[in-house]
């Protein structure tokens, strides 16, 4: 049997963070917080890596890093 992952992207949890924020509704945010800090730590591991990537692998995780951030309607 065949399913669809719907599981969301980090840029589409990145949206759901910021409608959240901008709502108030701080409920929501809580309950979200270990994902936040999953996101965080992400990008921290990121940064501190990309200087050993390989010209081929940099230029993969730019492509997905500029696509996360398209889906956050920032570039």
């Amino acid at each position: 049997m065949r399913t669809a992952d719907l599981t969301p992207t980090w840029g589409e949890w990145g949206n759901l963070f910021y409608r959240f924020a901008l709502e108030g509704n701080r409920q929501s945010l809580e309950t979200l917080h270990p994902d936040m800090a999953k996101a965080f730590a992400a990008a921290a591991a990121f940064v501190a890596i990309q200087p050993s990537l390989t010209e081929e692998q940099r230029l993969q995780a730019n492509g997905v890093l500029e696509a996360e951030i398209r889906k956050q309607g920032v570039a």
